[in-house]
Protein backbone atom coordinates (compact mmCIF):
# COMPACT_ATOMS: atom_id res chain seq x y z
CA UNK A 1 0.00 0.00 0.00
CA UNK A 2 1.29 3.45 -0.92
CA UNK A 3 2.64 5.55 1.98
CA UNK A 4 0.49 8.56 1.09
CA UNK A 5 -2.65 6.42 1.32
CA UNK A 6 -1.48 4.89 4.62
CA UNK A 7 -0.99 8.40 6.00
CA UNK A 8 -4.50 9.45 4.96
CA UNK A 9 -6.04 6.36 6.53
CA UNK A 10 -4.06 6.86 9.76
CA UNK A 11 -5.25 10.48 9.88
CA UNK A 12 -8.82 9.32 9.42
CA UNK A 13 -8.43 6.76 12.21
CA UNK A 14 -7.15 9.50 14.52
CA UNK A 15 -10.07 11.77 13.58
CA UNK A 16 -12.90 9.20 13.66
CA UNK A 17 -11.70 6.60 16.14
CA UNK A 18 -11.46 2.85 15.84
CA UNK A 19 -15.12 1.84 15.56
CA UNK A 20 -16.00 4.26 12.78
CA UNK A 21 -12.74 3.52 10.96
CA UNK A 22 -13.50 -0.19 11.06
CA UNK A 23 -16.94 0.53 9.60
CA UNK A 24 -15.43 2.74 6.90
CA UNK A 25 -12.34 0.76 5.88
CA UNK A 26 -12.75 -2.70 7.35
CA UNK A 27 -10.31 -4.77 9.33
CA UNK A 28 -8.12 -5.86 6.40
CA UNK A 29 -7.36 -2.31 5.21
CA UNK A 30 -6.56 -1.10 8.73
CA UNK A 31 -4.34 -4.10 9.32
CA UNK A 32 -2.38 -3.35 6.13
CA UNK A 33 -1.86 0.25 7.24
CA UNK A 34 -0.46 -0.67 10.67
CA UNK A 35 1.04 -4.14 10.12
CA UNK A 36 4.64 -2.87 9.92
CA UNK A 37 4.33 -1.04 13.26
CA UNK A 38 1.13 -1.85 15.18
CA UNK A 39 2.31 0.09 18.23
CA UNK A 40 2.16 3.29 16.16
CA UNK A 41 -1.63 3.15 16.58
CA UNK A 42 -1.06 4.31 20.16
CA UNK A 43 0.41 7.56 18.80
CA UNK A 44 -3.24 8.63 18.39
CA UNK A 45 -3.41 8.93 22.17
CA UNK A 46 -0.43 11.14 23.04
CA UNK A 47 -2.46 14.26 23.83
CA UNK A 48 -5.14 13.05 26.18
CA UNK A 49 -7.33 15.29 28.28
CA UNK A 50 -7.58 14.41 31.95
CA UNK A 51 -10.73 14.81 34.04
CA UNK A 52 -10.64 14.08 37.75
CA UNK A 53 -13.31 13.29 40.25
CA UNK A 54 -12.93 12.07 43.85
CA UNK A 55 -12.57 8.41 42.88
CA UNK A 56 -11.32 8.31 39.25
CA UNK A 57 -9.06 9.93 36.71
CA UNK A 58 -10.58 9.83 33.23
CA UNK A 59 -8.34 10.05 30.16
CA UNK A 60 -10.11 11.23 27.00
CA UNK A 61 -8.93 11.60 23.42
CA UNK A 62 -9.15 14.65 21.15
CA UNK A 63 -12.75 13.75 20.29
CA UNK A 64 -13.73 13.72 23.97
CA UNK A 65 -14.09 9.92 23.95
CA UNK A 66 -13.03 7.97 27.02
CA UNK A 67 -9.80 6.01 26.48
CA UNK A 68 -8.97 4.71 29.95
CA UNK A 69 -9.81 5.14 33.62
CA UNK A 70 -7.49 5.10 36.62
CA UNK A 71 -9.15 4.58 40.01
CA UNK A 72 -7.75 6.84 42.74
CA UNK A 73 -9.47 5.23 45.71
CA UNK A 74 -9.04 1.56 46.48
CA UNK A 75 -12.34 0.24 47.83
CA UNK A 76 -12.16 -3.21 46.26
CA UNK A 77 -9.97 -5.50 44.19
CA UNK A 78 -11.30 -4.04 40.90
CA UNK A 79 -9.92 -0.65 41.89
CA UNK A 80 -6.39 -2.02 41.42
CA UNK A 81 -6.92 -2.10 37.64
CA UNK A 82 -6.56 0.56 34.97
CA UNK A 83 -9.66 0.18 32.80
CA UNK A 84 -9.07 0.44 29.06
CA UNK A 85 -11.86 1.04 26.57
CA UNK A 86 -12.27 -0.77 23.28
CA UNK A 87 -10.62 2.17 21.51
CA UNK A 88 -7.23 0.95 22.78
CA UNK A 89 -7.38 -2.82 23.18
CA UNK A 90 -9.84 -3.45 20.33
CA UNK A 91 -7.26 -2.40 17.78
CA UNK A 92 -4.77 -5.06 18.88
CA UNK A 93 -7.46 -7.70 19.38
CA UNK A 94 -9.78 -7.14 16.40
CA UNK A 95 -7.50 -5.55 13.80
CA UNK A 96 -4.02 -6.97 14.43
CA UNK A 97 -5.29 -10.29 15.87
CA UNK A 98 -2.96 -10.31 18.85
CA UNK A 99 -3.82 -12.52 21.76
CA UNK A 100 -4.68 -10.89 25.09
CA UNK A 101 -1.23 -11.42 26.59
CA UNK A 102 0.53 -9.74 23.65
CA UNK A 103 -1.95 -6.86 23.69
CA UNK A 104 -1.59 -6.47 27.44
CA UNK A 105 2.24 -6.32 27.19
CA UNK A 106 2.21 -3.60 24.52
CA UNK A 107 -0.41 -1.54 26.32
CA UNK A 108 1.27 -1.89 29.74
CA UNK A 109 4.58 -0.72 28.26
CA UNK A 110 2.83 2.23 26.61
CA UNK A 111 1.12 3.22 29.87
CA UNK A 112 4.41 3.04 31.79
CA UNK A 113 6.40 5.04 29.26
CA UNK A 114 3.82 7.70 28.40
CA UNK A 115 1.79 8.10 31.59
CA UNK A 116 4.01 6.65 34.32
CA UNK A 117 1.23 4.17 35.16
CA UNK A 118 2.20 0.73 36.36
CA UNK A 119 -0.94 -1.16 37.36
CA UNK A 120 -2.65 -4.21 35.92
CA UNK A 121 -5.11 -3.45 33.15
CA UNK A 122 -8.68 -4.51 32.55
CA UNK A 123 -10.31 -4.45 29.10
CA UNK A 124 -13.79 -2.89 29.12
CA UNK A 125 -16.22 -2.02 26.33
Amino acid sequence: MEEKLKYKIRSTVEMLGLKQSLDLFGKDILKQVYIDNPQSYLDNFKDLTIARNPTLILYMDKRGELVFIVPTQKKGIMDDFIRLTYEIWGFFDDVIDYNMDDSRKIINDWLKINFNLDSPILFIY
